[in-house]
């Protein structure tokens, strides 16, 4: 069963990779013309900076996930080098079940903007906002799956893996 839940874990994160990888070649694009729009053509393209904004937002909420699947989650190294194998362990433990905990939490309030961003629109695309909202909770779904899949490796682990 675990061995399952790691390969949808893992398969999960390629395809976030995959997203993310794709989203910084758009920026790059994008903020290219835009730069080439305003500076030889004279004209500046209405809607580059807020495309550019939503994908660098999606970037980094598919990069939680990543960082808990792979276990670079914020931790200071000079509290676990004064902790035994045992402690450090715990901690380890402690870690995962709040990167847990935040994600659910995050995800379940995100819900609360479904709602609201179906009546709005983006100001210079015109995209309803529900999709812009809607990045929050499926990357913190997928944070939340990779937090859990994380948390049963480490309790099953026993100790922590330098």
């Amino acid at each position: 069963m675990m061995k399952i839940l790691i390969k949808i874990s893992n398969a999960i994160q390629n395809a976030l990779l995959t997203v993310i990888g794709l989203s910084l070649i758009v920026i790059i694009l994008v903020v290219c013309a835009q730069t080439f729009f305003r500076y030889v053509i004279f004209y500046s393209l209405p809607w580059s900076e807020e495309l550019s904004r939503y994908l660098f937002v999606l970037l980094i909420l598919l990069g939680v996930s990543i960082s808990i699947g792979r276990d670079a989650l914020v931790r200071m190294d000079l509290i676990d080098g004064f902790l035994g194998e045992k402690a450090k362990h715990i901690m380890h433990i402690i870690r995962q079940v709040l990167a847990l905990v935040l994600s659910l939490v995050i995800a379940y309030q995100s819900v609360a903007l479904l709602p609201v961003g179906a009546f709005r629109k983006s100001p210079a695309m015109q995209i309803p906002m529900h999709y812009v909202y809607s990045i929050v909770l499926i990357s913190f779904i997928a944070a939340s799956f990779c937090a859990v899949v994380r948390l049963i490796e480490v309790i099953g682990e026993g100790s922590v893996k330098e």
